[in-house]
């Protein structure tokens, strides 16, 4: 499986690579050939894994034939983000015996974080996105001041799937704008947050 995913340095990208090594490599898995002009678009979404394009397809293709390069995720050897090599492998150790045990349940909400009633931001990820998974995983846990890379990798899923994405509380709504600057200046969505009173106090809701 880590032949077809290339691009995934464990060094630059360790929560994906491990996730990887985790949930794909570390189970049975199958392959399915689904032909057709729009093959990749019907597919897309829908499995553990799919090709974005004809191209990518044919490479992975071959890999999964055993005609293509082959590749090992190794963890990373040395501090990441600031965290250590333990603390990232425990983190997601934890993360994969949970994604077994819910099984074939779909999840109605993901956010490790509870709803806020105040001011504040709800970060989602554009449907396309090309932030890697390690970048938006780092960057939600330092925006909800949590140094934890399972925080970190349990809150990344909320912003994919989850319907208003994660929720992220601010003291004011200054605050809340300062936030929504951050998270629109990396890429995501920021969507204001009603106040108590039912006022939208967050003026800024835009993507780069």
């Amino acid at each position: 499986m880590a032949g077809i995913h290339p691009q995934v340095d464990p060094d630059r990208r360790p929560l994906t690579a491990g996730i990887i090594r985790r949930y794909l490599i570390g189970r049975p898995a199958a392959c399915i050939t689904v032909s057709g002009g729009d093959a990749c678009v019907r597919v897309y979404g829908n499995l553990a894994h799919s090709p974005d394009t004809p191209d990518q397809a044919a490479s992975q293709l071959l890999v999964l034939a055993g005609r293509g390069p082959h590749a090992v995720f190794t963890p990373k050897p040395g501090p990441w983000r600031g965290w250590s090599l333990e603390r990232i492998e425990a983190a997601l150790d934890v993360w994969a015996a949970d994604a077994v045990e819910v099984g074939t349940r779909r999840p109605t909400r993901r956010s490790p974080l509870p709803e806020t009633g105040g001011p504040g931001v709800r970060v989602a990820v554009p449907r396309r996105w090309v932030i890697a998974f390690d970048d938006i995983a780092a960057f939600r846990a330092r925006l909800a001041g949590r140094d934890d890379p399972g925080f970190a990798v349990r809150a990344t899923p909320a912003a994919l799937y989850d319907r208003d994405g994660l929720p992220l509380a601010a003291p004011t709504a200054a605050d809340a704008e300062a936030l929504a600057a951050q998270v629109t200046e990396f890429g995501l969505l920021a969507t204001p947050v009603a106040g108590s009173d039912g006022s939208r106090r967050v003026a800024r809701s835009a993507t780069r």
